[in-house]
């Protein structure tokens, strides 16, 4: 059974539309015709998957070339082809990034084999945010994504495997409106709107409005969901060398959470049968949850002349997290039919401020050519939570037969709490041009770190080379550090010491055919350090002595053989291992990372004829067999699988349609899982159309 959730979003998509059309009447005027020409309407319906030259992740305008550390784009034109609705389904195609989790509309991604959301989900260069990022991430209202692999030593407090930035749609000196409507499976339902507008003539004052509504279900029974998202934008060049472009935004969703299921019936054997996907095993009259989050904030650039400029960024956010009395399972009975769930609700507020001002300075001095960044950034959070639950009076379903609407039984606990972060760091780097194609990254930052009572002080550092030795062939090599502030705490009533770790990389960079061929290669070995594990002698408490590592090679790859064809790929070997640690068995791979994992996409879209502007698209990710208990008690695995996806698009003047298909040939798999009773089904087929019009 299904339910269908509200069309709430389908009417405030209309009244944003409606808004879209008052706005027009404002700021268009019988004599305000304005051309656009073909090159506009090219560039923003992505032609080419291109990535551009500088990325938000490196903290600097250091061309991508000449960067010693791999950093991965996700551009524009992929995300309105793929069109995905999580973070972790854009990630797919970037070598290094596992995705896959156990609850169905969070957002779960390892780089390099090591949980990197939600801490490490940043927005246009700021940490994000006030509350679990991981959940309300909008990808259309997202303009690229950008990963950065391995420690990013210049963010402090981070996880070792590196960081993903978002970059937000933001105003254009074009004059443009975009509407969309999609249609799909499981009742998918979304209207958007992308409305640019120059303010004045001179096109010194910039407007943009992003807007999302969007009503689905799911596979699973009694699951479904609403979502609002509101994204407005201004930018105003207030002299030839000063911009301020203002960014705010209003997210709100609200729905019901899908459960992962028992291994036992799904990736291991039940002599009871096998779980459907389709099965909902929570409360589906309870579990719901409502989750909103405001942002409003700035970036003001100033360039005091052609050498050297002063960039700052800031960010408010006000976040809302509601859950009612949601059943998470707690033990299967003997009889493998019989889960037993508990129950537990929430009601979390939080606020955030977030900045970063740098000045960047470019000068040569004794025949060396300096890129010098140095700035200082700050992130406070203030989070309060009040939970209920019970832990000890099992609610059971049976799973093979089940009945819901069982009566909960009362609340056995309740608490609070309240946690204060404070996040300051000063960081430095300098990048030098030196003779024949060589240059030189170095570049450090120290942070001071709060948390509650718990103060830290970390020094983290970077430092790498480039090669340009050979027209279009460069090579590199970096050594970079990372720290990440940890909870719990020692028996003497002390807070554990920061993670820390390294990470060794080389690589080579093509970039051939006049752009049309670009690779990147990078072999590495990562080290996680003072890890937390557990005390043995004093259960509930750590100790800081466990030790993980990851080495691998991954490839990324763009080929464009002629206009209107591309190919991409990418492919990551990702060897992990725990090295050391008090409870989980040394020399076991790290769960949820597979060994190997490859994807593979082409387009092609037809030039000229009466059928220029028809497209199709292919591709193609394997994902290896991975371990799947993170608690290390169970020895399962989720099996490796191979998932199709294809589109057809038909592109021409202002009208734009297009049908993406994923999961194929409808394979069942399984993408994540915390122990025996949380493993995630994957997605089945899913068809979804897009009609869409630009004026």
């Amino acid at each position: 059974m299904k339910i269908r959730p509200s069309c709430n979003g389908s009417l405030l998509a209309l009244a944003a539309l409606s808004a879209a059309t008052l706005l027009r009447a404002q700021f268009v005027t019988d004599g305000d015709v304005v051309k656009l020409d073909d090159f506009t309407v090219e560039s923003e319906r992505g032609v080419s998957y291109a990535p551009p030259p500088t990325s938000f992740a490196g903290k600097s305008a250091v061309p991508l070339e000449q960067n010693p550390q791999s950093i991965a784009i996700v551009p524009e034109a992929l995300l309105a082809d793929w069109r995905p609705l999580k973070l972790e389904d854009a990630l797919v195609g970037v070598a290094g990034v596992a995705a896959g989790g156990y609850y169905d509309d969070w957002d779960y991604l390892r780089i390099r084999g090591f949980d990197v959301t939600p801490n490490d989900t940043y927005v246009d260069g700021l940490r994000s945010g006030a509350g679990w990022v991981a959940m309300n991430i909008e990808t259309f209202g997202v303009e690229r994504i950008e990963v950065l692999k391995g420690p990013a030593a210049l963010y402090g407090s981070g996880s070792v495997g590196g960081l993903v930035n978002l970059v937000s749609k933001r105003p254009r000196a074009e004059k443009f409106t975009a509407l969309e409507l999609s249609v799909g499976s499981e009742g998918f339902v979304e209207s958007t709107l992308d409305f640019n507008r120059p303010l004045d003539a001179q096109q010194h004052v910039l407007f943009r409005l992003v807007a999302l509504a969007r009503d689905r279900n799911s596979n699973i029974d009694y699951v479904g969901s609403r979502r609002v998202h509101v994204a407005p934008s201004l930018s105003w060049r207030a002299s030839p060398r000063t911009t301020v472009t203002l960014l705010g935004s209003y997210h709100e969703s609200q729905g019901t959470l899908a459960w992962p299921l028992p291994a036992e019936g799904t990736v291991l054997p039940n002599p009871n049968g096998h779980l459907s996907s389709d099965l909902n095993i929570g409360a589906p009259d309870a579990n719901a949850t409502v989750e909103r989050t405001k942002k409003a904030g700035w970036e003001i650039t100033h360039e005091f002349n052609d050498r050297i400029t002063l960039t700052q960024a800031l960010r408010f956010e006000d976040y809302y997290n509601l859950g009612d009395h949601f059943l998470y399972p707690g033990y299967l009975d003997a009889d493998k039919r019989t889960l037993y769930r508990y129950w537990w609700s929430w009601d979390e507020t939080a606020e955030a401020v977030v900045a970063d001002t740098r000045l960047s300075a470019r000068f040569g001095r004794a025949g060396l050519q300096h890129d010098v960044t140095a700035g200082v950034d700050y992130y406070r959070r203030e989070h309060h939570g009040d939970f209920s639950y019970n832990w000890t009076d099992g609610v059971p379903l049976d799973l093979f037969a089940p009945v819901y609407g069982a009566t909960l039984p009362p609340a056995a606990d309740a608490y609070s709490s309240d946690e204060r972060t404070r996040l300051t760091g000063v960081y430095a780097q300098d990048h030098l041009s030196l003779a024949h194609g060589v240059t030189l990254t170095v570049g450090g930052r120290y942070d001071f770190a709060k948390v509650d009572a718990d103060h830290e002080q970390a020094f983290t550092g970077r430092a790498g080379a480039t090669w340009e030795f050979r027209p279009g062939l460069t090579a590199y090599a970096s050594y970079s550090e990372a720290f990440n502030v940890q909870a719990g705490a020692t028996t003497a009533g002390d807070p554990l010491a920061p993670e820390t770790g390294n990470n060794l990389e080389a690589g080579l960079r093509s970039h051939f055919l006049d752009g049309r061929l670009n690779t990147t290669l990078a072999v590495y070995e990562i080290t996680r350090r003072n890890l937390a594990t557990a005390d043995l002698a004093h259960p509930g408490y750590f100790l800081t002595t466990g030790e993980q590592r990851s080495r691998g090679v991954e490839l990324d790859a763009r080929f464009v053989p002629v206009k209107g064809w591309e190919l991409l790929g990418a492919y990551a070997y990702t060897d992990t291992a725990i090295t050391a640690d008090n409870s989980i068995p040394v020399g076991a791979r790290i769960a949820g990372v597979p060994l190997h994992t490859f994807n593979a996409w082409t387009k092609h879209t037809l030039q000229s004829g009466r059928l220029r502007g028809f497209g199709v698209g292919l591709g193609a990710s394997y994902t290896s067999a991975q371990d799947g208990d993170r608690t290390y008690t169970v020895n399962f695995q989720l099996p490796g699988y191979v998932l199709w996806r294809a589109a057809l698009y038909y592109d021409r003047g202002p009208f734009r349609a297009q049908l993406n298909v994923t999961n194929l040939f409808d394979r069942e798999h399984y993408v994540g899982a915390y122990d025996a009773l949380y493993v995630g089904p994957g997605a089945p087929r899913t068809l979804r159309l897009t009609l869409g019009w630009k004026f």
